[in-house]
């Protein structure tokens, strides 16, 4: 088939680029495939963070990609369209996020609706906004509307797409792993010998540590729950001795949890690195840690996760969204109810015990294959080809894979 794929890739940072590079990389291996991404994503004035890019030389660079978008002018949004109807896709793949994305997505499915019928797939990171409002769910709706077909992270996302636009496919899919970004020298991916530098090392030689390192990695945001974490790590802490790294950009305010820190007597213990890290970083980051901790309130899907896990670490997460198809519970990490501090420390404490942590760092070796990016393409191919064999403009009951 021939496939169009829309969304951000380098130079372009975070996990929805990276997440794409990666998909294009993989389907380009069976398909045709047409990569449209953008010349301006975020205008300045609306990125909470100090810059959208990443232009480093750990970036993970398509395999082919036309920097056609601008999220500021619509005439771009008119030519990505009129691109992929003239290029003749069979199907168009359109990541979906975040309602910025709505005007020009609206434009582009309503020209393909108009021109040629070409059906499109939302691959749905997030349904709904973290921080959504009434608003924000009636511009998605609108958007989402002109679906074929959806795929989704979570069964409680796939009841709720199930129940709004009847008869469309609806797919739940598995995140698949960033071991290329955080594991690149292990991968063996494309990504991997497309200039991502530095060599993570085995998780075996972190036996030897002391203390023991815990990282909270990603985007620093009021529902990952980093407060539940500072709350449970004077315990762990006094348990285990363990030290907390915490890596990531605050878009809001970081003053908070530092103040969070000092009144937990935490100073001594815990580490505060507020930035975004580049690619070329993330070895690095996770190569020193002995275990991921993860308290969201709340989740579809998790890059930070499968960084984890690519990097050969255990993860204690809450059983939140789609974070258990991934976070094995007693196989590759442990899992805990959401905004619950004792249970959080009580796990992590269980986590960092030397004969549980190499049962865990086991499990992670032995589940590392349920998350391959050929999956992903597997279930993308089976949406597709019902699709084009019913007729892109029919609608499907859906199924879960």
């Amino acid at each position: 088939m021939k496939f169009g794929l829309v969304g951000p890739t380098f130079p372009f940072r975070g996990g929805i680029a990276a997440h794409t590079t990666l998909l294009e990389h993989a389907m380009r291996k069976r398909h045709d495939v047409v990569f449209v991404s953008f010349k301006r994503q975020y205008p300045t004035w609306i990125y909470p963070g100090p810059s959208d890019r990443d232009e480093s030389e750990g970036g993970i660079r398509p395999l082919q990609a036309s920097a056609l978008l601008d999220s500021m002018n619509p005439w771009t949004w008119y030519q990505t369209a009129k691109r992929l109807v003239s290029e003749r896709v069979d199907v168009v793949i359109l990541p979906w996020w975040v309602i910025f994305w709505a005007p020009q997505y609206l434009l582009i499915t309503s020209y393909l609706k108009v021109m040629s019928r070409i059906p499109v797939i939302f691959l749905c990171h997030n349904v709904h906004e973290h921080e959504t409002n009434r608003l924000k769910n009636l511009v998605t709706s609108l958007v989402l509307e002109q679906g074929s077909a959806f795929l989704c992270h979570s069964e409680e996302e796939k009841v709720f797409l199930e129940k709004h636009f009847p008869g469309r496919i609806v797919t739940t899919m598995v995140h698949p792993s960033y071991e290329a970004i955080a594991n690149p020298s292990d991968s063996g991916s494309q990504a991997a010998s497309d200039g991502l530098p530095g060599e993570a090392a085995s998780p075996d030689h972190r036996t030897a540590h002391d203390p023991r390192q815990i990282l909270f990695f990603g985007f620093v945001r009021p529902y990952k729950g980093l407060d539940v974490l500072l709350e449970a790590m004077p315990e762990v802490h006094r348990q285990t001795g363990a030290r907390l790294k915490v890596v990531g950009e605050a878009w809001q305010d970081a003053g908070r949890y530092r103040r969070l820190v000092a009144e937990h007597g935490l100073n001594a213990v815990v580490d505060m690195d507020l930035r975004y890290v580049p690619n070329a970083e993330l070895p690095s980051v996770f190569d020193a840690a002995d275990l991921v901790v993860l308290p969201y309130r709340s989740a579809t899907g998790s890059g930070a996760v499968q960084l984890a896990l690519g990097a050969g670490l255990p993860v204690v997460a809450t059983r939140v969204g789609s974070i258990p198809t991934a976070v094995q519970h007693e196989t590759n990490g442990l899992l805990v109810p959401a905004e619950d501090s004792k249970s959080l420390a009580q796990a992590i404490t269980r986590a960092l015990d030397p004969d549980q942590w190499g049962r865990l760092v086991s499990g992670v070796a032995q589940t590392k294959e349920q998350f391959s990016w050929d999956r992903l393409v597997d279930t993308i191919e089976q949406v597709a080809s019902k699709l084009l064999d019913t007729g892109s403009g029919s609608r499907m009951q859906s199924e879960t894979k």
